[in-house]
């Protein structure tokens, strides 16, 4: 098997996830420090929350109305936050857009000066 073939392990998610949230720069700022930190804070925490929720999921002497309810807490509690996330996504995904559209009808209209 290649090692194209292979799945990438954990340690090189993680590094793809920092490169990409640095947009691959040599050199790094004290904002870049932390932005690494944080990266690497989210990949722990997703990690202990998935294994809480798979393990949660194999309980068997819990009774399966506790844990409907544990998982009704947490589905409650991640999709109130991630609406926020999206919307702030949103909102910067369509500044972005509005700038470059801005920055082509500049492009545009000096072309036809």
């Amino acid at each position: 098997m290649s090692n194209n073939n292979k799945p990438k392990n954990e340690l090189t998610l993680l590094l793809n996830n920092i490169r990409k949230s640095l947009n691959k720069k040599s050199n790094l700022s004290d904002k870049d420090i932390e932005k690494i930190k944080n990266v690497l804070e989210i990949s722990k925490i997703k990690k202990e929350i998935t294994e809480k929720i798979k393990t949660a999921s194999a309980f068997k002497n819990v009774e399966t109305e506790k844990i409907l309810e544990f998982f009704n807490t947490i589905k409650k509690a991640v999709t109130d936050n991630f609406e926020i996330l999206e919307n702030e996504e949103n909102k910067k995904i369509r500044e972005k857009n509005k700038k470059n559209t801005e920055k082509k009808e500049i492009i545009e209209n000096n072309n036809f000066l």
